[in-house]
């Protein structure tokens, strides 16, 4: 009977309260990705993509698919940093991505890697639109296709 009374009191009221006046604590808060809005104007991530031999441009579908926003986060992090420290976080970036991409079968063909910036803008002609910003491009070495 206590232990009713117990949970009663710590977690159903203080619950019902929280939902009545909307506040956000813990351990009644939303999870971090959903607990504030967002503009749309200031949403911007990087997305990778490949080349192919014939200049045609893919967007990169691994199986793992949470590799690319990984991927484009830690990018998004390299760009933050002073030139120096950047094209060595920015090497082994590109490193990682290549080994990934030469196991990736529908890739095979992958001659550089870009890393594009996405982001949304509003005009009064069109509306919300996606603008895709070339931020980075390079050649994918050969040694890491030849072991595929």
């Amino acid at each position: 009977m206590i232990w009713r009374m117990l949970s009663v009191i710590l977690v159903v009221i203080p619950a019902i309260v929280a939902t009545i006046f909307q506040l956000n604590a813990w351990p009644f808060d939303s999870y971090p990705m959903f607990s504030m809005p967002t503009q749309a104007e200031t949403l911007t991530f990087i997305r990778i993509a490949y080349e192919d031999k014939d200049s045609r441009l893919h967007w990169w579908k691994p199986h793992y698919y949470k590799l690319v926003e990984t991927f484009g986060q830690e990018a998004k992090a390299c760009f933050g940093f002073a030139p120096p420290v950047r094209g060595r976080r920015l090497n082994l970036l590109f490193a990682k991505i290549e080994h990934c991409i030469a196991n990736d079968p529908a890739a095979k063909d992958a001659v550089s890697i870009c890393l594009v910036k996405r982001c949304f803008k509003s005009d009064e002609e069109i509306g919300w639109h996606m603008v895709d910003t070339f931020v980075h491009r390079r050649p994918i070495a050969r040694q890491s296709r030849t072991h595929s």
